[in-house]
């Protein structure tokens, strides 16, 4: 059995300044790599934190709320990135990868947190309306920055340089 102990549960913040509270992410980080899955069953991790701060951190640890995607904020870059590579040339490609992402599984899961109401998910129970909307508002975007060519009639997806320099 392998043991993870946390020293401490503040980190610096360059850009603050200042000490900040370890998040319950990076928490979970941690205590999902004790043990080795391979040999051993179950892992055990201990948190060492200020008596003022054991409940807060309690409290994260057994709400076992489900972690959400962020990835629709950052959703044109990463599209961004795939049409540099080549690996994306247009919407229907753009549809079919991110059915890939994590953002996909949580949608389906969770597509209230995501603007999905029950009547769009009714009306379109793979989500993909919703998806490829979400590909256009970016590719758009995108455009619009001259990040890449979008061509609508085609819905084409092509690189630019500046692109390519993001």
């Amino acid at each position: 059995m392998i043991y993870f102990l946390t020293l401490g549960t503040e980190l610096y913040d360059s850009k603050r300044g200042s000490f900040i509270d370890l998040s319950i992410l990076d928490v979970l980080q941690i205590f999902g790599r004790a043990g080795r899955p391979q040999f051993d069953t179950n892992g055990q991790g201990i948190i060492l934190t200020a008596h003022e701060k054991l409940q807060h951190y309690l409290a994260l640890l057994t709400r076992q709320n489900p972690i959400e995607s962020q990835f629709v904020e950052h959703l044109h870059d990463n599209l961004n990135a795939e049409i540099v590579l080549g690996t994306v040339t247009n919407v229907s490609e753009a549809c079919s990868w991110l059915r890939y992402t994590y953002l996909n599984v949580r949608m389906h899961q969770s597509p209230i947190t995501y603007g999905i109401n029950a009547h769009m998910k009714t009306m379109d129970p793979s989500l993909n309306s919703f998806q490829r909307d979400l590909i256009i508002k970016a590719a758009d975007e995108l455009d619009k920055a001259q990040m890449i060519r979008f061509e609508k009639k085609t819905e084409y997806l092509s690189a630019t340089d500046l692109g390519r320099t993001a």
